[in-house]
């Protein structure tokens, strides 16, 4: 017996309910019955099934094809349609949104346990191929420790969230420690990992003592370990400031002018491109 819950969206009650008896009957657990598009989201929002069977005419301003639309853009839950024999136009309309199945009524219960079992199947395979596409991506994608004093916390975590958003690995550590990690190995052992190492420098960092000018000297060293040439390390001004003398040889970035965070992805993406 499945446990799988469905959720019913269709506007004729009677048909609805001679749907909940065949599904009960074949072991799948009915957590609603929908009339309506805008009721239907709201609803799988709530009570989030498995699986919605979604019928092409609905009550209200959305007819079933807009509401799988939004169904499965909003809580990624498959939908199969289920239509009638002489509605080619809306089949089709649903055969472009791509959906996990199609019902056209009538149907035999069997037909209805394969649709279903089918549709369930072919979400998961979906979502195991996103997940591998996923775990690649951060994988490949390029790793950058961002160097920084606690006083300008506040715009390195912009920083390291614009990062993420366009597919680079930040290292931040606030966000990159795990309760229990010995930080004073994993951050070196972070820096040298790094494929890029942006130093985050402010009025208030250049002359502060700590920490972070203990990166700055991790930072240092594995820059003298790379190849000639090789994008690695990149000071990164948060706001006009003096360039401390040991980062000069080094073209620095404004992150406060306009342009400032486009070039620096222009040279990130440079180093990316050189990786083997």
């Amino acid at each position: 017996m499945s446990n799988k819950r469905i959720l019913i969206i269709d506007g004729e009650f009677i048909a609805a309910k001679s749907l909940e008896l065949k599904l009960k009957r074949i072991g799948y657990i009915v957590i609603g019955i929908v009339p309506s598009g805008e009721l239907a989201i709201q609803t799988a929002k709530e009570t989030k099934p498995d699986l919605v069977l979604m019928n092409t005419h609905l009550r209200g301003k959305m007819d079933g094809i807009e509401t799988a639309v939004q169904v499965r853009a909003q809580l990624d839950i498959p939908v199969i349609y289920i239509t009638t024999h002489d509605d080619d136009e809306t089949l089709q309309r649903a055969k472009i949104t791509e959906a996990f199945g199609y019902l056209v009524t009538p149907f035999e219960i069997h037909e209805l346990r394969n649709a279903i079992e089918l549709g369930l199947y072919r979400h998961g395979i979906e979502h195991k191929k996103k997940s591998i596409t996923d775990e690649s991506m951060v994988e490949h994608a390029l790793k950058i420790f961002l160097c920084h004093s606690s006083g300008d916390k506040e715009t390195v975590r912009k920083l390291y969230r614009h990062l993420l958003d366009d597919g680079f690995a930040p290292w931040l550590d606030e966000e990159s420690l795990l309760p229990g990690q010995d930080w004073a190995y994993e951050i070196p052992n972070a820096v040298r990992n790094s494929d890029v190492v942006l130093v985050c420098l402010s009025r208030g960092s250049i002359n502060k003592s700590g920490y972070v000018q203990k990166e700055i000297r991790y930072a240092l060293d594995v820059a003298d370990e790379q190849p000639e040439g090789t994008i690695y390390l990149i000071p990164v001004k948060l706001e006009e400031c003096e360039l401390p003398e040991r980062l000069r040889k080094w073209q620095w970035v404004n992150l406060f002018d306009e342009k400032g965070y486009d070039r620096l992805v222009l040279s990130l993406q440079a180093r990316a491109s050189l990786r083997k």
